[in-house]
């Protein structure tokens, strides 16, 4: 039996809601809001604002990657390689993703730099060589508009983890973890 339209933004409501440790509950009409919101605390509490271009790229990137299990299991460096032996369309979209896996590793993740036996700076490292890459590559292809928002991604990788890690409630305790782990300073 599937459910009636107006069923379906009920379903949606109840899918784009997060329970968080805390018991607090955030619940949006979208998905889409549901980002937004969760991105606003983050800016909040890191004190951070990031501009329109960087949280719009932000809120889709989490969208993109919501239900991507593969993120965790991804090889940022080998990614990157194999992505510069393909054609210029399939080279971004490679390189999009690896430069999304390697920042929000970095937000939401950081730890899994430890694990991996990699320099705490790597995940943003990687973001950052991928997004500005893009930004060369989108400007040979002679697409301006997608250029500078990747040279401003690249630019500000730092900013948007920073926003990413402070959406984490585990952070309260040690509000300087990011700072510590990644030598970077919450401003």
């Amino acid at each position: 039996h599937l459910p009636s339209p107006a069923n379906k933004s009920t379903l949606y409501i109840r899918q784009t809601s997060i329970k968080r440790r805390d018991e607090m509950l955030y619940t949006a009409s979208s998905q889409t809001q549901l980002f937004v919101d969760l991105l606003k605390e983050g800016e909040a509490r890191s004190k951070i604002t990031l501009t329109e271009n960087q949280e719009s790229y932000a809120v889709f990137m989490l969208m993109r990657h919501v239900t991507k299990q593969s993120l965790l299991g991804t090889s940022l460096a080998l990614s990157y390689l194999e992505s510069l032996l393909e054609t210029r369309r399939v080279q971004e979209s490679m390189l999009t993703d690896t430069a999304d896996a390697a920042l929000l590793l970095a937000g939401l993740f950081p730890e899994r730099a430890r694990r991996l036996n990699v320099t705490s700076s790597y995940f943003l490292q990687m973001s950052k060589m991928c997004f500005i890459h893009l930004a060369d590559l989108c400007e040979a292809m002679k697409h301006k508009g997608e250029a500078a928002l990747y040279e401003e991604l690249g630019t500000n990788v730092e900013k948007v983890a920073q926003v990413l890690y402070a959406t984490r409630r585990n952070n309260i305790s040690n509000p300087n973890f990011f700072k510590i782990d990644h030598e970077l300073p919450i401003q």
